[in-house]
């Protein structure tokens, strides 16, 4: 036994070695990280993932004529991610994360965001590394695919396998707050209001409209907005504690809050599909763009979500700062201001401005002709906001890298209502 030690200790003397564990497989219970005064945040969106993370992309999936997502791009996304400074604190992923709904994409989709790698089908070789995302570190809300129940017909299904599958909160809305492990009470707290925005049933087959609209619309309940935005935040605002993303509470300092609404489907459009939408084609003189426009409205009328102007009064109740959200597949930002013209409101957070910020995400990793894409976010003390996105588009068949795209990246200051309104969206507040 001694001659056994004293060759031990003689190899680690001729044969120095150090271990290095990188910080994200760290879980941030464990040890703190040295802080910049920044909370970062990953937002993606819509992976269409399937079982086979190997799978190289396709348009004609269960259900019928659904798409899949891209290896490779699923390869270049953990790549760009793995390789940012500082790394991200959570990870936000706002719906469809699974193409299917189905038990095994699931399982694909917890393995992606959790794991530092995967295996795929040869359990020797790394498939792809993964988003080393532990509980305590995202945010996962379902979309319409996620509720499709691995049925060969599309339709949105009352469910719970989203939630056990990932691990999530199986009562919506709720709000959770997030803020680094070794920051005080009085430091800044990011609090996530989490909204299921998907429709509860199938219609029946005799019912031909609902049942082209259960495939992708969605819905926020009036009764929905009232508990998420009206009791939920005066609760949080008059307890000064929030329930923190492993089931802890954090005290906070409400007036060092920054609110954010999170759900898969958007509350508007863009500005510029709003434009097009506007247009007074005369199907006499422009007969093809009037069919174009005519059509493009009928398939905006089929993903919509119902009672969107009623959320966005709920946002500015409760003092709702940021939105963010996907299902479009396209990436663009648009501020939310009053019709009344209104500078503050006052709210039970205190006094904020009156205007909101919306982000609509790519997808992520669908396979896909159009950009892929994520948004990193910064949130800083002084209520500075900085967002970059990064896009990769396709070129000869072959998925690009992810590159920062400086025209639709931006600095917001939350603590101000001075944004360029020419391409706002507005909203008419009661009472």
């Amino acid at each position: 036994m001694i001659e056994g030690l004293q060759l031990s200790a003689t190899l680690r003397e001729a044969v120095p070695y150090r271990i290095t564990v990188p910080d994200r497989l760290i879980d941030p219970l464990i040890t703190a990280r040295e802080r910049d005064g920044r909370i970062r945040l990953l937002h993606v969106s819509d992976f269409h993932l399937v079982e086979d993370i190997r799978e190289p992309g396709s348009t004609k999936w269960r259900p019928l004529g659904a798409p899949t997502h891209s290896y490779e791009t699923v390869r270049n996304l953990a790549r760009v991610v793995r390789n940012l400074n500082p790394d991200y604190d959570l990870v936000l992923a706002t719906g469809d994360l699974t193409t299917d709904g189905s038990r095994e994409a699931f399982e694909t989709a917890r393995q992606f965001i959790q794991s530092g790698s995967l295996s795929g089908g040869k359990s020797m070789r790394i498939a792809t590394f993964g988003l080393s995302a532990g509980v305590g570190r995202r945010i996962l809300l379902p979309g319409n695919h996620d509720r499709f129940g691995n049925e060969l017909l599309a339709g949105q299904r009352s469910s719970s396998v989203f939630e056990e599958m990932l691990d999530t909160h199986k009562g919506y809305p709720y709000v959770v707050g997030f803020r680094p492990p070794n920051w005080d009470s009085t430091a800044l707290t990011i609090l996530f209001f989490v909204f299921d925005s998907n429709l509860h049933e199938v219609p029946a087959f005799t019912d031909a409209p609902g049942r082209l609209h259960s495939i992708a619309q969605g819905i926020v309940e009036l009764e929905e907005i009232d508990s998420g935005f009206d009791e939920l935040a005066k609760k949080v605002a008059v307890s000064g504690q929030v329930e923190g993303l492993r089931g802890e509470m954090l005290k906070i300092d409400i007036g060092n809050t920054i609110r954010v609404a999170v759900l898969h489907h958007h509350p508007f459009i863009s500005a510029e599909e709003e434009r097009e939408a506007r247009k007074n084609l005369s199907i006499w003189r422009n007969p093809v763009k009037s069919f174009k426009q005519a059509r493009g409205k009928y398939d905006a009328s089929l993903v919509a979500m119902r009672n969107s102007e009623a959320f966005l009064r709920g946002c500015f109740r409760a003092g709702i700062q940021l939105i963010l959200f996907g299902h479009q597949h396209d990436p663009y930002y648009r501020p939310v201001c009053r019709v009344d013209g209104a500078n503050k409101m006052i709210t039970h957070f205190g006094e904020m401005p009156s205007v909101i910020h919306g982000f609509c995400c790519a997808s992520a990793l669908e396979h896909t002709e159009q950009e892929n894409g994520f948004y990193v976010l910064d949130f800083f003390e002084n209520r500075q906001l900085v967002v970059d996105f990064y896009s990769s588009k396709r070129s000869k068949g072959q998925s690009g890298e992810f590159l920062r795209v400086a025209e639709k990246s931006r600095v917001l200051d939350l603590s101000t209502h001075e944004v360029d309104k020419a391409d706002a969206t507005w909203v008419t507040i009661e009472g």
